[in-house]
């Protein structure tokens, strides 16, 4: 037969050592005597684990991160259209929920080592110990008289662990959806600018606050030979040009400016008002021949449906820069040069079909009779009083109110670079020259049935019907109209004002977050957080090593204890209620004396653990304990 295993144990402490040999079964051989030795008696050194205090430290840490980031999720919400509501109030949630739960894991690792802390200093009743055991996750628990007189302060710290949680419920509501109404600033509204002679400087460049603003016209710098120089216009720059064409193309009005409601707040209407120019038009019999437009050019005697006076290189009038023609017989040291005489009007003549049959010459060709319409259009002065907006993120013009103030240049009066007004004058006049090149000419249809023939650009707008060709009746105010709103999208004409009023529709719901609720909670919650992790910090440096109340815990400090084995004989099985005899024993933790190895004068072996009273004593600090 085999012979069981010796295994040689060595059992020390400070004072004496003992040698002797124990049987055990057939086990791996490997488990040799000084492992066994290391596993079983291995002496407490006294010091704080990393784990615990770095663990307690680190969740509240993670609970203020949380925190912050809650406050700068909501903030980040603030004045957005609501568009999916669930999903942020999810994240609300959440962010709550991870928040009060580092809140509360820091403190109840605060309140496991104090329980430690409480259980050294004092003597308690089982039932009142199993309290404090559940006393951070269990609030019946700590319905406990002794619980409360003895252990006051664990008492706080749990009703902090059931309390923190309180915070997720009011920080989630601090963002919530609200309908807007009524009037407020609105950021960055813009309307529009022309520079004038006082924005320049002597050398041409603009002064300080409308560095950024440009001109719609390019000017010569003539040298006078005095202190000051002359600057003439010169012609409209390329980037107007570009301008002109996408306003006047354009199928959706004015080209739109920025959005001053917000990114997504976007349903709002706001009113400004500018100088700029405008064309006045009136009806008129004839023609007054200043032009080579007749009556005899349109149906049924002629074939032009419409036809606006030139202004290009047509009598003299103005080159395709937009200059008097004259300026070309002039050099730079005259007088002259560079002086407006003259702002030619826009003379317009167009016919439309009606639906009356048509008895006369030609009633073949156009079988319904025509109504014919002469238009002069006059540039002027004119001050601007627009109400737009933006709804669903698109502008929309609401009125626009232009109050003439006179015309451009009256006859008989000139426009010399030497006028302070020149510069104004210099722009007005390169809006009206460019729209006036646009629609100049004619459109010519020979008969009903038939396709028009254009030499005007006038085809390109939507002031000319697209499906019959024919134009469409006093509509060329408001395309002038549109070209000047359409400088709102370009930055160098416009200039940006801050706090103006902005009226927002009912009914837009947009995201409306309130700090108190949010940062007043998390605040206490995180003020009783740091007090109960420095009762943790305190707690650890008063046991003078890291304890836990798990399993682990439980089982090293009851083993060996012939008085708790005697205590609970018969109740290994752990079945509960114990009887009240055993709950109202009152245990203490601390240094469980042998009072037979006391008597024999050796001291005794130390060890910690349970104990009733007057079998245990006070921990003494750095003595070994096995």
């Amino acid at each position: 037969m085999d012979q069981p295993n010796k295994v040689k144990v060595i059992f020390s402490n400070s004072d004496s050592s003992t040698e002797g040999t124990a049987l055990t079964p057939d086990l791996d051989t490997s488990l040799e005597s000084d492992n066994a030795s290391h596993c079983r008696r291995k002496d407490y050194q006294w010091s704080v684990h990393w784990y615990l205090p770095f663990m307690m430290t680190l969740l509240y840490i993670s609970g203020v991160c949380f925190a912050i980031g809650h406050h700068l999720y909501y903030q980040s919400m603030e004045g957005e259209n609501v568009d999916k509501s669930e999903w942020p109030i999810r994240f609300g949630i959440a962010l709550a929920f991870l928040t009060q739960r580092c809140f509360v894991g820091a403190t109840q690792g605060a309140y496991k080592q104090y329980t430690w802390c409480t259980l050294q200093k004092t003597s308690l009743r089982i039932s009142t110990i199993d309290a404090l055991f559940v006393g951070s996750t269990n609030p019946i628990g700590t319905l406990n008289l002794e619980f409360l007189k003895k252990a006051t302060s664990q008492f706080l710290l749990a009703a902090a662990c059931w309390l923190l949680p309180l915070a997720a419920i009011t920080t989630p509501s601090s963002l919530t959806a609200m309908a807007i109404s009524g009037s407020k600033p609105c950021k960055n509204v813009s309307t529009i600018y022309f520079l004038k002679d006082g924005d320049f400087n002597d050398d041409g460049t603009n002064v300080k606050g409308k560095e950024n603003l440009r001109r719609v016209y390019y000017w010569d710098i003539i040298d006078n030979n005095t202190t000051t120089n002359r600057e003439t216009y010169a012609m409209p720059t390329y980037e107007f040009g570009n301008l002109i064409d996408l306003a006047l193309k354009s199928t959706n009005g004015p080209l739109a400016g920025p959005n001053p409601c917000g990114p997504k707040t976007v349903n709002c209407a706001y009113t400004i008002q500018f100088d700029g120019p405008a064309y006045t038009c009136e009806d008129k019999a004839d023609f007054d021949g200043s032009t080579n437009q007749t009556l005899d050019m349109f149906p049924p005697r002629g074939e032009h449906v419409y036809s606006a006076s030139p202004i290009v290189n047509y009598n003299h009038r103005l080159d395709k820069l937009g200059r008097p023609v004259q300026w070309a017989n002039l050099t730079t040291k005259d007088p002259m040069y560079g002086v407006f005489t003259r702002e030619y009007p826009i003379w317009l003549g167009y016919s439309f079909e009606t639906t009356r049959p048509h008895k006369g010459p030609n009633n073949t060709l156009w079988p319904y009779e025509l109504e014919h319409n002469i238009i002069k259009c006059t540039l002027n002065y004119a001050r601007y009083e627009v109400t737009l907006g933006f709804m669903d993120g698109k502008q929309v013009v609401y009125n626009t109110k232009v109050d003439a103030k006179g015309p451009l240049l009256p006859e008989g009066q000139q426009m010399e670079p030497s006028n302070k007004e020149y510069a104004e004058y210099a722009a007005y006049h390169t809006l009206g020259f460019r729209f006036h090149q646009y629609i100049q000419n004619g459109i010519q249809k020979y008969n009903s049935s038939t396709r028009t023939r254009s030499d005007s650009r006038i085809g390109e707008t939507t002031l000319v019907n697209r499906k019959s060709g024919m134009s469409v009746p006093r509509q060329f105010e408001n395309k002038f109209y549109e070209l000047v709103l359409s400088l709102l999208s370009r930055s160098e004409y416009r200039v940006t004002m801050t706090d103006y009023p902005c009226t927002l529709e009912t009914g837009i719901q947009v995201w409306h977050y309130q700090p108190f609720w949010l940062l007043l909670p998390y605040g206490i919650a995180a003020g009783v957080a740091l007090l109960a992790v420095g009762t943790g910090v305190y707690a650890f440096g008063k046991v003078g090593y890291g304890m836990d109340t798990g399993f682990s815990t439980i089982l090293a400090v009851t083993r060996g204890n012939k008085e708790l084995d005697d205590l609970m004989a018969g109740y290994s099985l752990g079945c509960a209620p114990l009887p009240k005899g055993i709950m109202k024993t009152r245990l203490k933790f601390g240094e469980v004396v042998d009072d037979q190895e006391y008597q024999k004068g050796n001291g005794g072996e130390r060890k910690a653990g349970f104990g009733t009273e007057g079998k245990v004593r006070d921990i003494r600090v750095g003595e070994r304990y096995h």
